[in-house]
């Protein structure tokens, strides 16, 4: 999400695939949601093609995202100061960093990844991190964002088999430019919770304040 990584962690946020169900939506089979429509992931030139200048490349999704919000789970636990810092690499893709303070090991993570379209062909808000780090591709479902100020994310996987049957369990985060959201990103984030049946009891904050420094940053 952070994109938990996009953030997305996103941060963002979030390769783990063992969870506690109490504080996630577990399903016998991940629901479709519907994703943002035209997602800004890069801007292409008039004829189509894609802008590989960096001059001329644009990215409305690029920047640092901060994690406001998260539906628990096992890879952030006891996790603060969690952001995605999205960018443009000279050839043309994007690459995102996503970091976070552990309270209880009182260290800093850093997590690497390479974002893409999960379908070049419909141009929606469903990508694909692969984190470096660990070699893993997570599938992210932008649920809404206005790229200034809010940004919401949907991520469902199998996270365990009982019975020799898939369990799926679904989570949502919430990002934002600031740390603080102001009136009018809260009613649209409140929205798009509501239109894609996103729980908000299982939310927690993510805490942004008093953040300790990285000195090896």
């Amino acid at each position: 999400m952070s994109i938990r990584v996009f953030v997305v962690c996103l941060c963002a946020v979030l390769t783990c695939r063992v969870v506690g169900a109490s504080s996630s939506q577990s399903f016998k089979n991940c629901p479709t949601k519907p994703v943002q429509a035209n997602f800004n992931f890069t801007r292409v030139g008039t004829s189509g093609e894609w802008v590989t200048s960096r001059s001329l490349f644009s990215v409305q999704f690029q920047g640092l995202w901060y994690e406001l919000r998260r539906q628990p789970n096992a890879f952030e636990p006891d996790s603060v100061c969690v952001t995605g810092d999205v960018a443009v690499t000279p050839q043309g893709g994007l690459t995102i960093v996503n970091r976070w303070y552990n309270t209880m090991a009182s260290q800093h993570t850093l997590l690497n990844g390479v974002l893409r379209r999960a379908n070049n062909d419909s141009q929606d808000g469903r990508l694909i991190v692969k984190f470096t780090n660990t070699n893993t591709d997570v599938e992210y479902s932008v649920l809404g964002t206005d790229y200034d100020n809010y940004l919401v994310v949907w991520s469902c996987w199998a996270s365990s088999v009982v019975n020799g049957v898939p369990q799926y369990t679904g989570y949502s985060w919430v990002l934002g430019r600031s740390k603080v959201l102001n009136q009018e990103a809260l009613d649209a984030v409140s929205s798009i919770e509501t239109s894609h049946n996103i729980d908000r009891t299982l939310y927690e904050d993510t805490r942004q304040d008093n953040c300790p420094v990285n000195s090896s940053s």
